[in-house]
C-alpha cells in the first residue's frame, strides 16, 4: 500500500484485491530468516511480511467472489530451500485449488487421447 519505495506491505491487501475481483497477483518473494520466505518490494524501505500469511490470505479469498482462475506471478528471489518452502505453503493453503505440473500433464494426456 502506498509508495513503491516506502509503502507498507500487508497480506490484507492481497485478500482485498481478490475479493474485489482481481484475478492476477504479483508476489515478490525473498529469503527470510529461519528458512521462512518473506514478501516485500526488494531493496526498498517497504516492510517484510511472511509468505505464509500471504498464501493464507490468497487461499481464503481467491474463490469467494469468482470461480475464475487466479494467476499468481511469483517474482522469485529465494534460494532453492525457500522455494521448496513456498511450494509447501501454497499446497497447504490452496490444496486442490492449486493447479500443479502433474495435473497439467494429466490434462495434456487426456487432450492428446481425444485428438
Amino acid at each position: 500500500m502506498g509508495h513503491q519505495l516506502t509503502g507498507y506491505a500487508d497480506e490484507a491487501m492481497y485478500r482485498r484485491l481478490l475479493l474485489q475481483g482481481c484475478r492476477s497477483l504479483e508476489i515478490d518473494c525473498w529469503n527470510g530468516r529461519r528458512g521462512e520466505p518473506v514478501v516485500t518490494h526488494g531493496n526498498t524501505l517497504v516492510n517484510k511480511i511472511s509468505f505464509a500469511s500471504v498464501a493464507k490470505a490468497v487461499g481464503e479469498a481467491a474463490f469467494v467472489t469468482s470461480q475464475a482462475p487466479v494467476i499468481l506471478s511469483l517474482e522469485m528471489h529465494c534460494g532453492e530451500k525457500q522455494q521448496a518452502r513456498i511450494a509447501e505453503l501454497l499446497k497447504r493453503e490452496l490444496g486442490p485449488q492449486l493447479l500443479t505440473r502433474d495435473e497439467l500433464r494429466r490434462i495434456a494426456e487426456i487432450g492428446r487421447a481425444h485428438v
